[in-house]
């Protein structure tokens, strides 16, 4: 709070502003699944933007990754393990890869072509589409 809030502002203040976005994984996914079902798949550039939407809309979690790659493994080797996979583990993959980009680039682009950031944004959307 700043100096010009009102008295109204310090009292009560917007509960709203200290949470993180609410992520709607079936939106999320929706908005970035075309890029990966082209012909010739996302550039670097949009691999970028992917990794700061990822940010921005509250897909990146707070976790030691680094002691969670052994699990995360499994989840993105086992065939079938992605469709029993939750939204939080979703997340922490997703966390994982651009957190690892930071540190080997072509992280990203290796799960493209192995197909792992499609069946995590595939697993989302799954996820975030209500039952009939």
């Amino acid at each position: 709070m700043g100096p010009t809030d009102s008295a109204e502002q310090r009292e009560h203040p917007d509960p709203a502003a200290d949470q993180e976005p609410q992520l709607d994984p079936s939106d999320f996914a929706a908005r970035f699944l075309p890029m990966l079902e082209r012909p010739g798949g996302p550039s670097a550039h949009e691999l970028e933007e992917f990794c700061s939407a990822c940010y921005a809309d509250g897909v990146v979690v707070v976790f030691d990754w680094i002691e969670w790659r052994d699990q995360a493994n499994v989840l993105l080797e086992t065939s079938g393990a992605m469709e029993r996979t939750s939204l939080e583990e979703l997340r922490q993959l997703l966390t994982m890869l651009i957190r690892q980009e930071r540190f080997a680039e072509g992280t990203l682009a290796h799960a493209v072509e192995r197909g792992w950031l499609h069946a995590i944004l595939a697993q989302m959307r799954t996820l975030g589409t209500p039952s009939p």
